[in-house]
């Protein structure tokens, strides 16, 4: 059964109004390697829905080695197995977090779990379905590569995240990745995601490159859906055993989080550009020297604050050294709001001083990723 839902969010300034059914948006983030961010960006992401007041269930689906409930700090006496082998119900092990969110907690270490036989895949997949009335979006946190459950969890999904890093390895497991799923019929777009760039110009640059491929090589359409720029404040969550959404909202990575929630919201219909930089929402130093006019702050007392600039005699700091490194934790819940989360001014360092945001500038002895990726990585795909 559909009902009229109306959906009020304002984002950037703009106001949605989105008609959608009563079943629930099933997102899968997945990718061709390991290691490139999947939980995180998961967990993170669910939270960025909630807090803009839609319904969301994030479900671990790594079968074999589960860890949302390890970035959350919690562990569950029952969890997906016990549903798997019949023994709990869903609801029975269903975890409501105080972040707005429900989790459903995977497994981890067990042999059975990770080579399920394909009756009891079938089932995890019907009780995923169950759920669909019940939430507007639900995130699965999949396992990496192209094994049978994670195909089968990509094929029942509305939306898949396809989860890339800047290396030649995350490159070409990724095609191969789109390659298997493509084979198996999926035929509905892939949204792309860049996590741990230095910066968009890169990050652009990048899904330019392994667009081609896929359109020279594989009939799969490809959008972007943002990328995650580098930033210290994930990693000093992660040890806290805390979503850096709750923890450093106003943090780079959290802002990116939630560019790529108004996207995702919109179906892709926004003004914001895919790849912002560092989350920024300025468009240029001369923005910023506007705005902090209006606030009748002098600019050169202003940039003196912003931007200090190191005696001679003195280290320049470093990336441990950095403001936005060392923001400290707020344990201030997200509840939905109208507002656009704002960007930390200190995140914008000497090399951002004097340009524009596509105007980024590179020397060289800037760390650059599209460097890592071949330039021969077509040839590569196409011997494969």
């Amino acid at each position: 059964m559909c009902l009229e839902r109306h959906v009020h969010a304002s984002m950037n300034g703009q106001s949605i109004s989105d008609k959608e059914s009563s079943m629930a948006r099933i997102i899968t983030i997945a990718s061709g390697k390991g290691g490139v961010g999947r939980t995180t960006i998961s967990a993170n992401l669910a939270i960025g829905l909630a807090s803009r007041g839609f319904r969301t269930c994030l479900f671990d689906a790594d079968l074999g080695l589960a860890d949302i409930n390890i970035l959350f700090g919690f562990y569950p006496e029952y969890d997906l197995k016990e549903v798997v082998f019949g023994q709990r119900s869903l609801g029975d092990i269903l975890i409501q977090h105080n972040s707005g969110i429900d989790i459903v907690p995977g497994n981890s270490g067990d042999e059975k779990m990770a080579d399920l036989a394909p009756e009891k895949l079938e089932y995890i997949i019907g009780c995923l379905s169950d759920m669909s009335d019940t939430y507007d979006f639900i995130i699965v946190d999949s396992a990496s590569g192209i094994s049978r459950d994670v195909v089968s969890f990509c094929m029942t999904s509305s939306d898949i995240i396809l989860l890339l890093a800047p290396e030649p390895t995350s490159f070409i497991d990724s095609y191969s990745f789109l390659k298997v799923l493509r084979s198996k019929g999926y035929e509905g777009p892939v949204w792309t995601v860049f996590n741990r760039v230095s910066r968009s110009n890169n990050a652009n640059i990048l899904f330019s490159k392994f667009k081609k491929t896929i359109q020279d090589f594989l009939d799969v359409k490809i959008e972007p859906l943002g990328s995650i720029m580098q930033d210290p404040n994930v990693l000093k969550a992660s040890r806290l055993q805390k979503p850096c959404m709750l923890l450093y909202r106003n943090s780079p990575f959290s802002t990116c989080i939630m560019n790529m929630v108004h996207i995702l919201v919109t179906k892709g219909e926004c003004t914001i550009k895919p790849f912002a930089p560092l989350g920024l929402k300025i468009q240029s130093i001369e923005t910023l020297k506007r705005n902090l006019l209006g606030l009748n702050i002098g600019w050169k007392t202003a940039k003196n604050k912003v931007f200090p600039r190191p005696a001679e005699t003195e280290k320049k700091p470093g990336p441990e050294d950095s403001p936005a490194g060392d923001m400290q934790p707020s344990e201030v819940g997200l509840a939905p709001t109208d507002e656009t989360l704002p960007a930390d001014p200190h995140i914008i360092t000497d090399e951002w001083r004097g340009h524009s945001e596509t105007r980024c500038p590179i020397n060289e002895n800037s760390f650059c990723e599209v460097t890592l990726i071949a330039l021969d990585f077509e040839s590569f795909v196409n011997s494969r």
